[in-house]
């Protein structure tokens, strides 16, 4: 059954509909940059982990980047095995 409207559109980065309201941990296994498509202008580098436990990855907001880099450190080669857990937040 399908209970967020993230489901409806499946691709190969996460969004939090997919995590149906539950906390997620993920063991980071590489970071990597890699042009994207934006919505208005010419591709734009960003950052992507990826993890142990799902092919999905995770593209990287300012956000996010600022509180792993705040738990794990400037170097993101020192995210590398680190476990991170997601949570559903309003």
């Amino acid at each position: 059954m399908i209970i967020d409207y993230d489901q409806l559109f499946p691709g190969r980065f996460m969004k939090a509909g997919e995590f149906q309201g539950k906390d997620v941990t993920l063991t980071v296994t590489d970071v990597d940059i890699e042009d994207l498509p934006q919505d208005k202008g010419p591709d734009k580098p960003r950052g992507i982990l990826s993890f142990r436990e799902t092919k999905k990855k995770l593209v990287l907001n300012r956000t996010n980047g600022e509180c792993i880099k705040g738990m794990f450190g400037r170097n993101p080669q020192d995210w590398i095995g680190k476990r991170i857990t997601f949570y559903p937040a309003e």
